[in-house]
């Protein structure tokens, strides 16, 4: 890094900016939902079987995540744009594809994803740990019940849309960077954001699913150099679990459906194929790029 801005203190920066953002969102929040919705947080006693509730838990969510993840990666990048004016990777351009590829191979990997999940259902976790688990699955499936069409779309913006604009800017866009700037190697940045990622959302089954998803989306950012690219491939992964749940849902089948492909017997070479095809993205990226940089 240059003699600007120290890496100690562009990381302590970006930690008051993230708690700062996320005490901000949970306030913003708490105001813009009803009082049964904020009495049930405040005591912790929130009902996700009352139906009449997830429309303030979807704008609560809403709220939150923007200002913890998107809100600031943007102040934390106009702060540092003398440092690197474009360390997000907001403007170069980039092959459609490239965002082919990368939507694609989202969609591709489920099977592999679903063994990987099966896996780790098997192990033997602390309690406070299988019941973290077992809130987040929770909140995830109450979050999921949709009936209309317009609590679809509902969902599309806060669980696709907005976490994939808002983490992959925080963790690709400036946390990725700021590793590469400390310890100038990119496989190295690549994985430990993509473990602090995995580790953000607190989900043990498929925490290891979790941490290759978030290399990949890392390589995409990388090889890329455009922020926009991962967060093409987390919108797809995330939106393929909405739609998938509500057309399930219109056709009376049980959401777990979802979770089926590569997890049945004989199904190994299916898994094994997806992840085959996850990594092989990754180099038809970096090849794109080098074309790229020729023309």
């Amino acid at each position: 890094m240059s003699d600007g801005i120290s890496p100690a203190r562009a990381w302590l920066m970006l930690g008051v900016m993230i708690i700062g953002g996320l005490i901000l969102g949970n306030l913003i929040g708490m105001l813009a939902v009803s009082s049964e919705m904020r009495s049930a947080i405040l005591y912790g006693n929130l009902d996700l079987s009352n139906p009449d509730l997830i429309p303030d838990l979807r704008v609560f969510q809403a709220i939150t995540s923007i200002m913890t993840f998107f809100v600031p990666a943007v102040v934390f990048n106009y702060w540092y744009r003398r440092e690197k004016p474009d360390l997000l990777g907001v403007h170069p351009g980039f092959p459609l594809a490239g965002y082919f590829l990368a939507a694609v191979a989202i969609l591709a990997s489920i099977p592999w994803v679903n063994s990987m999940v099966a896996w780790s259902e098997s192990w033997d976790v602390p309690k406070i740990f299988a019941e973290m688990q077992e809130r987040n699955e929770s909140l995830i499936e109450a979050f999921l019940q949709m009936e209309t069409r317009s609590e679809l779309i509902w969902n599309l913006t806060v669980m696709a849309l907005i976490p994939a604009v808002g983490e992959e800017f925080l963790f690709r866009g400036t946390i990725q960077p700021l590793m590469l700037r400390r310890f100038k190697n990119p496989h190295l940045a690549v994985w430990l954001t993509a473990f602090i990622f995995a580790a953000i959302h607190m989900q043990i089954v498929g925490f290891i699913a979790m941490i290759i998803l978030g290399a990949f989306l890392g390589y995409l950012r990388h090889y890329g150099r455009n922020i926009w690219l991962p967060v093409v491939g987390h919108y797809m992964n995330n939106s393929m679990m909405v739609f998938g749940a509500y057309i399930l849902m219109k056709e009376g089948i049980p959401i777990e459906t979802l979770d089926a492909p590569g997890t049945g017997d004989g199904q190994w070479w299916i898994a094994l194929m997806s992840f085959l095809f996850l990594t092989g993205t990754v180099f038809m990226i970096r090849e794109l790029s080098r074309r790229g940089k020729n023309l």
